[in-house]
């Protein structure tokens, strides 16, 4: 989604604590000036003045010509440290320096700060923030602000850049997961998958196993290929929400951990909510797919 900046868009500037000080100084200053006639308190003030000046139209200028192009939001746990990434997009032939940026009307903690953005730009930032409570989520409004140069003045704007997103349980809980096969019989089984002896090529996709690429065959010019292994044997399991004890939140938080726990042990493993769930399978991908799932399933479970 994009963000295009348009004219009479509104940005706000007021003194800060520091300017309004400040301003009192200039006050006192051509007071002087006038009570004891003194030249060298008027050209003070003058001087005083014009920095103050400079100070407000620089500052409302580092916020000028700024749009937002992209902003995401990864899948991270809750109550936990999550990242994100935000494109700015300058098109101030002076560039901008020391924005922050906060996601207002938001549960989640989403504050950071871009020290540069060089002139006629786009600029990746990645950023964490707080995460709270998991499920799905959104960000209404993207507010960047700045102080810059001298600290005289704050000004800000406000972006409507409706952004979804989705925070998953934190990975809690100390049950066992006991392996159950496809019948429900108690009993976990054993599958062929990614043995030891090299079988053929597979074009690379994003999320597998950077140690299954074959390095030696991209340096020969080739695209990014990962060797496939097809005389293994791996466990399988499966993750179901009727096997976790507690309540529902100590369900998902469970469930989370063993998802992890799973991936972690090279195990090949599914995921049974009710109404819906993954198929067995493993990687990166299956985790965050599985994930998002725990996500998803708050409210409707």
């Amino acid at each position: 989604m994009r963000k295009i900046f348009k004219k009479g868009e509104k940005i706000y500037i007021i003194p800060t604590q520091y300017g309004l000080m400040y301003g009192l100084g200039i006050f006192v200053s051509l007071t002087g000036g006038a009570i004891y006639n003194n030249n060298l308190a008027f050209v003070l003030c003058f001087f005083l003045v014009a920095l103050f000046l400079i100070g407000m139209v620089q500052t409302h200028a580092n916020i000028k010509a700024l749009s937002i192009e992209k902003m995401t939001l990864f899948l991270s746990p809750s109550d936990s440290e999550g990242r994100g990434m935000i494109w700015l997009k300058s098109s101030n032939p002076e560039g901008h320096n020391q924005l922050r940026v906060q996601c207002k009307d938001n549960e989640d903690v989403i504050d950071t700060v871009v020290d540069r953005i060089h002139k006629n730009s786009l600029h990746p930032h990645f950023f964490t923030f707080k995460t709270g409570d998991w499920g799905l989520k959104s960000v209404k409004k993207i507010k960047v602000s700045g102080r810059y140069p001298f600290g005289f003045f704050y000004t800000w704007r406000t972006f409507d850049f409706p952004v979804d997103y989705a925070i998953y349980p934190k990975p809690e809980g100390e049950q066992t997961l006991q392996a159950v096969d496809d019948r429900g019989s108690g009993e976990g089984h054993r599958v062929q998958l990614g043995g030891h002896d090299f079988s053929e090529h597979k074009k690379y996709i994003q999320g597998d196993s950077q140690k299954h690429i074959d390095w030696k065959a991209y340096a020969r010019g080739r695209p990014l290929l990962t060797k496939k292994f097809d005389d293994g044997h791996r466990e399988t399991l499966w993750i179901d929400y009727a096997q976790a004890q507690g309540d529902h939140r100590q369900k998902m938080h469970q469930l989370s951990r063993w998802v992890h726990q799973c991936e972690a042990g090279t195990v090949v493993y599914g995921l049974r909510l009710p109404g819906q769930g993954a198929p067995l399978g493993s990687g990166e991908n299956h985790k965050l797919y599985c994930l998002q799932l725990l996500a998803q399933a708050r409210g409707r479970i």
